[in-house]
């Protein structure tokens, strides 16, 4: 079924920016290495998370006191903003705050575990949600859900396309 599947326009954005800077495998996911690859600080401190950047380099805080895992979600959620816009979103209408934001956490799932990067993994991890917990260092119920959105887009297309066979089917007979 994976066969099926068609990255959207925000999966190939992140392929394209993770190509041009050699981000190729999950080991490559690491902060450390996305930090130094993007010049970005860390702070931290129990404020939110928010970030601010120039031309020539980018501070993040980060709320302290998270999980591993929701620090993570975090960078890669600031990341968006750092990559993708322009200027003080709190100057911005809020229905496009809001559609940021809704962006920026689409931009996590995508960035943690980047489809480019699982088409290159075994049958047997793509099996094996443990695995694939261990390969790109998300717990279990994230792979879960990725995966899940994985098959269900990948099944719409599908039906999508066994739809158009049978039209056109149907239009040769007529």
């Amino acid at each position: 079924m994976l066969a099926y599947y068609q990255p959207g326009l925000l999966e190939q954005q992140i392929e394209e920016l993770y190509q041009q800077y050699d981000i190729l495998t999950p080991r490559d996911l690491r902060l450390e290495n996305i930090q130094r690859i993007f010049h970005i600080k860390i702070l931290y401190n129990p404020i939110a998370s928010f970030v601010v950047w120039d031309e020539e380099c980018c501070i993040m805080n980060l709320k302290e006191g998270l999980s591993e895992f929701t620090y993570k979600r975090h960078f890669f959620h600031e990341l968006y903003h750092q990559l993708e816009h322009q200027g003080n979103q709190m100057y911005l209408p809020h229905f496009l705050e809001t559609q940021m934001e809704e962006d920026a956490k689409q931009f996590e799932s995508f960035a943690m575990m980047p489809f480019f990067m699982l088409i290159k993994c075994s049958k047997e991890e793509l099996t094996n949600p443990f695995s694939l917990a261990t390969l790109f260092d998300v717990p279990v119920s994230f792979v879960e859900a990725r995966l899940r959105r994985i098959y269900e887009r990948a099944q719409a297309i599908y039906l999508d396309y066994q739809q158009h066979i049978q039209e056109q089917e149907l239009l040769c007979c007529v």
